[in-house]
């Protein structure tokens, strides 16, 4: 192989070389340079030797010879190239596979290297060598297809429009002839023979013939492909299936075809529909003409011959139109027939096409018809100037075409009921008749339920709608598609069936009681007990309520508010609700004043009723009128908001009297509220109930209840009045409970919740009442030790509850919690979070006393043997930025330094009690250790769960 590729090289410096080739001036014969006399008188017969004593050449041999032979003389080449091509060709009598297709191989190989001048020796050297049936006519058949295959993106366009009467002897024998037959027969009696003969599996003559019409030129050749399948038709079964399938491979490569020419295809389209055309009238002529004659003479047998060749004819001519219309309409609807040509020519060109399409429709031959509508569908969604002449016309054929489907399962039909749909849409003057119409409401009426082809009745009830077409069947039909809206299985059906319902509400001619009536059925079904079909419901309300004109909302109103207020309170599914929601705040947005005073009253009753779901429905109510701008006097919002207070510290005063939904409904509002800022004396009281309740509902063990109570904390620290902020108790208070909420696992909503929080309780607090505790304290004055170390932490202690959370939250930041194991991720994020609000709230004189208590977490997580989170090391690195940017490079440097000494102190300490304790009381040592690996095994438990448990490695230190 090394030695092949070395000689090919030295051959590329032969290539193209006029000078290697001179004549005698004496003789005038051709004489060899001596590189060429070495080459034609020891390579060349050295590489000749390895081919024909090899009975498998390999491909690259070939190709070197081809090489060889191509930088010899002219008359030299023209006798050796075609006797290897033969040599070539004799070897696919092979009966092994393998050697078959290295010889296919070697084939291509050569023709690479030599130019594909020599494609039609190829083929007149393997149709000539291979017989015509049998195993090697389907060897013949392959080795075609597999060399057009393999040189397809190597041959110029057109190139192969040369090898086409040679290609078509071929085509002959494989699809029609001996080796069809034989084909056919082997399959039905060898059920191994597709399997063991891989070119006798099927006809691969097909895929030639695809492959040809992509490759040539179609205005020089098509004519001859369409007349090679033309000859070999006649009225056999097969046989017309056969030539379909042919004129399907063409129809697939015209569109594979780079090189096109639009305006050839439609006028050779034009004239092969125009003749199938005009078969069919005369066939239409001789069916009304037709008697029936009691004796049957010579003259009348010889008439049958006649019309039996006439319906051959009309045969192949209705095969040919399939495959014209066909090609049009994949290339109308690929946008493919317009490319290269001006919107204007393109236009022209089609219009005579509607014309042309209308006599189709007369048809018998279903698929036909289908291919016809299908473009009259397309081309009648542009604006030719036929198309108004001929709807009428079209429109006819179309009903005559329903009445003899009857159904619109058949494929006719749908493509009939999109036509009379666009017609409808694009062609005022286009009017069908009430019998018409009602014809085909009672037609689509039975499948209305159906899946199949609900798309096209859906747009035909939206044609008929926006036209204002009345009929009595439609509001029938329209009770329906309201239980479609329902109980479809598909989400795209019901949402293009609550499109339709949607228009007929709002455009279609009806009575108050009429629409009523189907407002009533979408309004009752808003607790239907499938999602999806509360869903469509509760989508349709919304649109209603936007869409619909503003005195029937305000006539209406009521009769939505009491649902809408229900389904808000009881729904469990998220995207309902949300619907529900903005239903309700858009009918509060759009109702009078009068309405909303009695929604406001409404509202305030049902807050002060003893029941508890009248509770939180009264708190949904008044959280929409809040969003809804329904509040805009404060007086109004305050006194709400005194009510809503009053009424849940009363209800958690009481037992039993306050339910998770009541409770998140009524926080919910608090929320909502508390964002207007007041400064009215009447809730100052109340601000501080609601500091009471939030603080108390951080307690409950509910993740919602715990959210939306530190959302409400949140919302009066920032909008309440600043003179409630002086106390130091409740700062603690506030902050320990907080912290407190940390030391279980917690959602990262919660967590950014609880930083937030703590970072407005640093800054809407009076800090000169801490400033002042740590001075009495003496907090501060030793920055080598950790607070902790420096205060007193027993009750009644300045600042104990403070700096017990401290404590807590410094803990929780270097990975630790109260209970005994390892703090989550989203746990110690929060920490070093709310330390970092602690960096950014503190001032700078007071923030020196933190340090040490702030560098020991982040000494633990750069210094921690095991991995540690992303996220964590990100907020790490970042509270060191901030403490940078504040106190300074050499600060943090040397607190980093301290933080790592108490560390080390703390650690060796701890180790030094365990062996004090193991020597002066070995029983309580022992107990501790019991109690360390009870931990630990949970611990370990707790991780195989998660999936994150590594087993460690024992080490070996005897073998070391």
């Amino acid at each position: 192989k090394s030695i092949m590729r070395a000689v090919s090289s030295s051959m590329t410096f032969f290539e193209n070389r006029d000078d290697m080739v001179v004549s005698d001036q004496v003789s005038g014969e051709q004489q060899f340079p001596e590189p060429l006399q070495y080459i034609y008188k020891v390579v060349l017969p050295y590489l000749s030797l390895l081919f024909y004593q090899d009975r498998d050449p390999p491909s690259y041999l070939v190709a070197v010879l081809a090489q060889v032979l191509k930088v010899m003389p002219e008359n030299l080449t023209r006798i050796e190239i075609p006797q290897l091509i033969q040599r070539l060709s004799s070897r696919l009598k092979n009966d092994l596979q393998s050697s078959r297709v290295n010889t296919r191989e070697a084939i291509c190989a050569m023709l690479d290297v030599t130019g594909y001048q020599y494609l039609s020796y190829v083929i007149n050297s393997v149709d000539s060598t291979l017989l015509n049936r049998g195993v090697q006519g389907y060897i013949k058949g392959y080795s075609v297809y597999f060399i057009l295959k393999n040189i397809e993106n190597k041959l110029a366009h057109g190139e192969i429009d040369e090898h086409l009467d040679a290609l078509f002897d071929i085509f002959q024998v494989d699809i029609f002839g001996d080796v069809a037959r034989d084909r056919q027969e082997r399959k039905e009696s060898e059920k191994l023979f597709s399997k063991t003969f891989k070119e006798g599996q099927r006809c691969f003559s097909l895929d030639a013939f695809e492959l040809i019409v992509s490759l040539m030129n179609i205005e020089d050749s098509l004519l001859s492909m369409v007349e090679f399948v033309d000859s070999n038709f006649n009225a056999e079964k097969k046989r017309v299936r056969l030539t379909a399938r042919l004129f399907d491979c063409m129809a697939q490569g015209i569109m594979s075809n780079e090189h096109l020419s639009q305006k050839y295809l439609l006028v050779f389209f034009y004239g092969i529909i125009e003749d199938h055309n005009e078969s069919l009238a005369s066939q239409e002529k001789k069916m009304e003409s037709f008697q029936k004659i009691s004796s049957i003479s010579t003259s009348k047998l010889l008439e049958e011959e006649e019309d039996m060749q006439d319906a051959s004819d009309f045969l192949l001519l209705e095969v040919k139109a399939g495959f014209a219309l066909t090609v049009l309409w994949k290339f109308i609807k690929n946008g493919k027939l317009n490319e290269g040509m001006q919107k204007e020519e393109y236009m022209q060109l089609l219009d005579p096409w509607t014309s042309l399409l209308a006599p189709v429709l007369k048809s018998r031959k279903s698929s036909l018809v289908v291919l016809a509508l299908k473009c009259l569908n397309r081309i009648y969604t542009m604006p030719l100037q036929s198309n108004g002449k001929h709807a009428s016309v079209i429109s006819k054929e179309v009903f005559s075409i329903l009445k003899r489907s009857s159904k619109l399962t058949d494929g006719s039909a749908q493509e009939c009921l999109k036509l009379l749909t666009i017609f409808l849409k694009h062609y005022t003057k286009y009017s069908p008749t009430q019998t018409q119409l009602s014809f085909l409401i009672k037609l689509i009426s039975p499948d209305i339920e159906k899946t199949e082809n609900q798309n096209g009745m859906f747009a035909f009830l939206k044609a008929i709608i926006s036209r204002g077409l009345v009929l009595p069947s439609v509001y029938d039909l329209m009770e329906k598609v309201s239980t479609v809206v329902l109980s479809s299985g598909s989400d795209s059906t019901r949402r293009t069936a609550g499109q339709v319902f949607l228009m007929f509400l709002l455009d279609y001619p009806m009575n108050d009681n009429r629409r009523k009536h189907h407002l009533e059925f979408v309004i009752k079904n808003c607790d239907f007990k499938h999602e999806a079909g509360r869903l469509s419901m509760l989508e349709l309300i919304l649109s209603v309520i936007r869409k619909f004109p503003a005195d029937i909302i305000q006539d209406l109103g009521e009769m939505f508010l009491f649902p809408l207020v229900l389904r808000v309170c009881n729904e469990e599914s998220a995207k309902c609700k949300a619907f529900a929601g903005d239903a309700l705040e858009t009918l509060l947005s759009r109702s009078r004043e009068d309405f909303k005073k009695n929604a406001y009253k409404l509202s305030l009753g049902w807050v002060q009723n003893q029941r508890v779901p009248m509770k939180a429905a009264g708190c949904q109510l008044a959280f929409f009128l809040n969003k809804s701008g329904c509040l805009s006097s404060s007086q109004l919002r305050n006194k709400l908001l005194v009510t809503l207070t009053e009424e849940l510290n009363a209800s958690l005063t009481e037992a039993n009297n306050a339910t998770t939904k009541y409770l998140e409904s009524a926080l919910t509002a608090l929320d909502a509220l508390l964002k207007h800022k007041t400064k009215e004396k009447d809730t100052i009281g109340c601000h501080v109930k609601i500091l009471d309740i939030s603080e108390s509902l951080l307690l409950v063990p509910y993740a919602a209840i715990k959210i939306l109570g530190a959302k409400v904390l949140q919302s009066v620290l920032e909008n309440a009045s600043k003179r409630m902020f002086s106390e130091l108790d409740r700062f603690q208070r506030l902050f320990r409970v907080v912290v407190d909420q940390l030391q279980d696992e917690i959602t990262a909503e919660f967590g950014e919740q609880v930083n937030s929080l703590v970072a407005i309780l640093l800054r809407e607090f009076d800090v000169n009442s801490i400033v002042a505790s740590e001075e009495e304290g003496d907090v501060g004055k030793s920055t080598d030790l950790p607070l902790r170390q420096c205060v007193s932490l027993a009750s009644g202690a300045p600042l104990s509850d403070y700096f017990f959370a401290l404590k807590r939250i410094t803990s929780l930041a270097a990975g630790n919690t109260t209970h005994g194991r390892p703090a989550t991720s989203v746990q110690q994020r929060t920490a070093l979070l709310v330390l970092s609000s602690f960096v950014e709230g503190l001032d700078l004189e007071r923030l020196g006393a933190y340090l040490v208590t702030f560098m020991i977490p982040i000494y633990t997580i750069n210094e921690s043997s095991k991995s540690v989170d992303v996220e964590i090391k990100e907020v790490s690195d970042g509270m060191v930025e901030k403490l940078d940017a504040r106190v300074g490079n050499d600060a943090v440097a040397s607190t980093y330094n301290k933080a790592r000494a108490f560390v080390v102190r703390k650690r060796k300490d701890r180790k030094q009690n365990k062996a004090v304790l193991k020597l002066v009381d070995p029983e309580q040592a022992a107990k501790d250790k019991v109690v360390r690996n009870l931990k630990r095994k949970v611990s370990r438990k707790r991780q195989k769960d998660k999936g994150v448990f590594k087993k460690k490695r024992r080490h070996n230190y005897a073998r070391e």
